[in-house]
């Protein structure tokens, strides 16, 4: 659950992606009291929650250090440049 960000959407939803249905069960049993809670902190009543099940490879995590370091070369080509500048090695 730590990698699903609920996201603010329009008209007061609050998306929260989650990666299977368990999930999204357990945030609907809660779902009452956490609109209850961002109606109060918020100070606003039209807040509403909407709960998705993201589809399959959506949220890919990476494990292997070889695959954590490709996903960040993806997102930032000049850390290789910053690898061979170091010399570090990618176990």
């Amino acid at each position: 659950m730590q990698s699903c960000i609920p996201a603010l959407k329009e008209n007061h939803f609050i998306e929260v992606p989650v990666d299977n249905p368990i999930q999204e069960k357990e945030i609907l049993n809660e779902r009452s009291e956490l609109i209850a809670f961002l109606s109060k902190r918020l100070k606003n009543g039209k807040t509403q929650i909407y709960v998705r099940v993201n589809e399959q490879g959506e949220n890919k995590k990476s494990f292997s250090p070889q695959e954590r370091f490709k996903s960040m070369l993806e997102r930032n080509p000049n850390i290789e440049h910053l690898r061979a500048e170091l010399g570090l090695e990618i176990d």
